[in-house]
């Protein structure tokens, strides 16, 4: 979008009649809550238009992008029973609507299941590596409040250079697959040829079938789709980690641990999503 222009956020609720054309997936008639991301941006001809949410396509230069941001969003979407409808044009910006099936909040609240007692760390010392600050930023906040301690790095070479140091004080290694220059599985190779026996979680968006081979090969028993949520990463190191401790980390926890929340506030049809560490509350 350069350095000005408007970025438009919309969420709210719509009825289909007839199936919804030009969606990346079929949608039949009925509710759907309907979120909308549009800019004012220098927009997209057709051949880029076409590919956009294809896993690896990107138009960033090389060392730059992944190309599987889009991907992994329709991923998701699709998995939800959704589906995205993009529109573009050169120098007239691009809109991205997201469709979700809507349900109704009284009945989903009668049939919910109660969430299981998340399993929490006892001071184990985590090796965390994401290229995306962000991300890395918010899941250490959370998993430190879990009980872990969290050594968390952007560059993979930096994070192998910190283990190269002090190996034996890691107890496991959550690490992204998708990164510039070192990929999360040259990684996870390096680090298990210093210490064949530390557990190694791999997220990734999208593993192709020789990245699995080689993550199996490694030994790899963790692999999170990206974007994971908070409890699938900490009942991951809960896997890894409880056998080293000796316990069974599916009972009651020490204290009460609240993960994200999504909320949908009235008819203003806004969304909040926060994290809720240990020790906190939210309303």
């Amino acid at each position: 979008m350069g350095d000005h222009g408007a970025l438009t956020v919309r969420l709210e609720p719509v009825s289909l009649d007839v199936p919804l054309a030009g969606a990346s997936a079929e949608l039949p008639p009925g509710r759907y809550a309907k979120l909308s991301v549009g800019d004012t941006g220098c927009g997209m001809n057709g051949s880029t238009l076409a590919h956009i949410l294809e896993p690896f396509f990107t138009t960033k230069a090389p060392g730059r992008g992944t190309g599987l941001g889009l991907a992994v969003v329709h991923g998701i979407v699709k998995d939800h029973g959704g589906a995205i409808v993009v529109t573009s044009r050169p120098g007239a910006g691009t809109k991205f609507e997201i469709y979700f099936p809507a349900v109704d909040i009284r009945t989903a609240a009668k049939t919910a299941l109660p969430l299981a007692e998340p399993p929490l760390g006892r001071g184990e010392r985590i090796l965390y590596v994401d290229d995306e600050a962000s991300i890395l930023a918010l899941s250490k906040h959370i998993l430190e409040g879990c009980g872990y301690r969290v050594a968390g790095f952007t560059d993979p070479l930096d994070a192998l250079r910190a283990f190269q140091t002090t190996p034996d004080e890691f107890d496991a290694v959550l690490t992204d697959f998708a990164m510039p220059q070192f990929s999360g599985l040259e990684l996870a190779e390096s680090i298990l040829r210093i210490r064949s026996t530390i557990p190694v979680v791999l997220m990734s968006g999208h593993l192709r079938p020789e990245d699995r081979q080689t993550a199996q090969r490694l030994g790899l028993r963790e692999i999170l789709r990206k974007p994971s949520s908070v409890g699938e990463m900490v009942y991951a190191l809960g896997r890894r980690t409880s056998s080293r401790r000796g316990r069974i980390f599916s009972g009651p926890g020490r204290r009460s641990q609240r993960f994200l929340a999504i909320r949908w506030h009235g008819q203003d049809s806004s969304l909040s999503l926060f994290p809720c560490p240990a020790g906190t509350s939210k309303s």
